[in-house]
């Protein structure tokens, strides 16, 4: 898993947020861009496009000394809770 986001719908690329449960399309990177000839879903398709949603929300850290985000893992967790 690269984010909260799952695929939902391969064929159309649907994404579903596992903290908050917005949906979005992902956006899709041709095997012709690709040194590989694969295609796939661009790096931001995994991050979830809910600018309120809690896995979006930068905190400070002091020990690191710079903004983090939380640990989408135990958002889940807690919300299944």
């Amino acid at each position: 898993m690269k984010g909260p986001m799952k695929l939902i719908d391969i064929s159309s690329g649907l994404m579903e947020c596992r903290v908050c449960g917005a949906r979005h399309n992902a956006s899709i990177q041709s095997g012709l861009e690709r040194a590989d000839g694969v295609t796939r879903y661009r790096k931001g398709s995994y991050q979830c496009s809910n600018e309120h949603c809690p896995c979006n929300q930068r905190e400070w850290n002091e020990r690191k000394q710079r903004y983090a985000k939380p640990n989408w893992r135990k958002l889940v967790q807690a919300a299944a809770a």
